[in-house]
């Protein structure tokens, strides 16, 4: 997406910061961020939050696992493997956990050998054979097309979510964020994503 905005738009510097859900919604607060992209709804009064690009949450194992050649397993297996988590304030990390909760597993049960403050860093790990863990679909693209990750289905159990922009109520945008979020809006996320990686019009 910054790429597109960047060949339209050739002189304007975009700055990003990657961080978790809560960080980014306190640096909005704060005013330190105009914009933010956030992968959970975390309702607060001076938020304002725009669907942007739906997801999904996945289990992901490495290619050499043995839930990889199953292609599915019972909710409770969650419980018997190390697991990878994000860190405290990830919205991927909220879904999960609100999703298993309303599944009737309790996120204590699994067996965390590992946070870390990114996907990319749980990545690694899945592929070092650290631990298996959830993480969103359309961060997993070069993963599955290189087939060094399988996703594993969790049975009678979606991990829907949605991606968000968030910006402050009672804060007037930049004319360059303005042009940005301009942007964002008319733009079809689902579009620059490979044709593998979409069905219709979802994740």
């Amino acid at each position: 997406i910054l790429g597109h905005f960047k060949r339209q738009y050739p002189d304007i510097t975009v700055c990003l910061s990657i961080t978790d859900t809560m960080d980014t919604i306190e640096r909005i607060l704060r005013g330190d961020l105009e914009l933010g992209v956030v992968g959970a709804c975390v309702q607060h009064a001076q938020v304002l939050y725009h669907r942007f690009v739906e997801d999904e949450l996945v289990l992901a194992v490495a290619h050499a696992h043995p839930w990889a050649q199953q292609g599915s397993v019972p909710l409770m297996a969650l419980a018997t493997e190390p697991f990878i988590q994000r860190e405290r304030g990830s919205g991927s990390r909220l879904v999960m956990e609100q999703t298993l909760k309303q599944h009737g597993f309790e996120p204590t049960l699994l067996r965390t050998v590992a946070e870390m403050g990114s996907t990319e860093a749980i990545k690694q790990g899945i592929k070092a054979g650290i631990g298996v863990s959830i993480l969103s679909r359309i961060a997993l693209i070069d993963e599955l097309k290189a087939g060094s990750v399988e996703i594993v289905t969790i049975e009678g159990v979606t991990l829907q979510r949605h991606f968000y922009i968030i910006r402050h109520r009672g804060r007037t945008l930049s004319p360059l964020c303005q042009t940005f979020e301009r942007f964002l809006h008319r733009i079809d996320p689902v579009s620059l994503l490979p044709r593998d990686m979409s069905h219709n019009g979802q994740f």
